[in-house]
């Protein structure tokens, strides 16, 4: 069968809408809640071709209401027949809102979605509608949660920030000045371990399946197959972006088990050939350590794809009596650590820093035209 095209578009229209949303608590910084309501509503209507966005979030005890309508479909009388229409549900604790409603604006139905901003909505609600029959997909449903949980943490930090200017002045700023730069760090590292790595492997997944669909339609399939499963993965990630979700690839494997589907996952290239060796008998670990360790080598082993334009790229992992040690080595170009950017040496940071967590050591050996060897050492505790 060859690959359509239209997948392929739709599935990059996906990482792009993704990447957009999980982007927005950094937008909306020193913004009120009512900004963020709208910019929020303006957004979903946008990214997902509604009829209509209705957000509702509280801020000093009063609700603030924004509504949104697709041009086509609003009317002079709009914002009263839609909340007319869903009122009976927002009074409601369970904001349980049926699939569907008569359509406000004519005849047939309008298709609901709605999804809580907040554990319990407790910074607020978003609802949805479309005259589309299948709306919501289970992309948009994604997308949706993903939005609502954005603007949780835009209101909390809101929050949090007003409870600090009742406070002294100058320890209020210094408290607000560690607060953005911790939340910032965070979010740099959630998104550059969990979607950032996603959306690498969806990448070389789709441009592989591009140059294979029409003199290897079979073998393209498959590679659009691997990047379906490797957007839902993404998917689930930014849906709960305010969770550490490393552990979720170890949930159902061991650290072995899942740096081999790693490595075969992001085996797309001809060029490129990717190898994962096993030594010694594996033994258990902490889920924190076997985390960290397996982000460790996902940074590596993409770092090596990304940068080296190496012929061959191994994992390696080796237990011992003392110690486990995990290695990632290239016959790439090599680089001087001394010449890379702030950006560029990121990933290597963030390498050193999770090793750190774990009072694992990390070290790199690469010159120019010699490859890259990332080897992390962990000793396995006393007793």
């Amino acid at each position: 069968m060859e690959t359509s095209s239209d997948e392929i578009q739709s599935l990059r229209r996906c990482i792009r809408d993704l990447v957009a949303l999980s982007t927005l608590p950094e937008v909306w910084i020193d913004q009120s809640p009512h900004a963020i309501a709208e910019s929020l509503a303006d957004v979903l209507l946008s990214t997902l071709y509604l009829d209509f966005v209705y957000v509702s979030c509280p801020a000093n005890g009063t609700p603030h209401e924004v509504l949104r309508f697709d041009p086509l479909t609003e009317t002079a009388d709009g914002t009263r027949l839609i909340r007319t229409a869903i009122a009976p549900w927002l009074e409601r604790e369970d904001l349980n809102l049926p699939s569907c409603l008569p359509n406000p604006f004519g005849g047939g139905t309008m298709r609901i979605a709605s999804a809580r901003s907040g554990l319990q909505g407790e910074y607020g609600i978003v609802v949805t509608g479309s005259q589309r029959a299948n709306f919501p997909t289970q992309t948009e449903r994604l997308l949706l949660s993903v939005g609502a949980n954005q603007a949780a943490m835009a209101l909390a930090r809101a929050r949090a920030e007003e409870a600090l200017k009742e406070a002294d002045r100058r320890k209020a700023e210094q408290a607000r000045a560690r607060a953005i730069m911790e939340e910032r760090n965070r979010m740099a590292g959630e998104i550059h371990d969990g979607l950032g790595q996603a959306f690498t492997g969806i990448l070389l997944q789709v441009e592989a399946a591009e140059r294979l669909r029409i003199q290897d339609p079979e073998h393209a399939q498959a590679l659009l197959q691997s990047a379906r499963d490797l957007a839902r993965e993404g998917l689930v990630e930014a849906r709960r972006s305010v969770y550490a979700l490393g552990q979720q690839a170890l949930e159902q494997m061991d650290l072995a088990a899942a740096l081999q589907r790693m490595t075969q996952r992001l085996s797309t290239s001809h060029s490129t050939r990717l190898t994962f060796c096993l030594n010694g008998t594996p033994r258990p670990l902490r889920p924190d350590i076997a985390d960290h360790l397996l982000r460790i080598g996902q940074e590596a082993l993409t770092n090596a794809l990304r940068h080296a334009q190496a012929s061959q790229v191994c994992v390696e992992l080796t237990f011992t009596e003392a110690e486990l040690q995990l290695c990632v080595t290239d016959d790439g170009q090599g680089f001087e650590r001394e010449t890379l950017s702030p950006k560029e040496g990121f990933g290597l940071t963030g390498m050193e820093k999770r090793a750190g967590l774990i009072g694992a050591q990390v070290t790199v050996a690469s010159q120019p035209g010699s490859g890259t060897r990332v080897e992390v050492t962990w000793p396995f505790p006393l007793g």
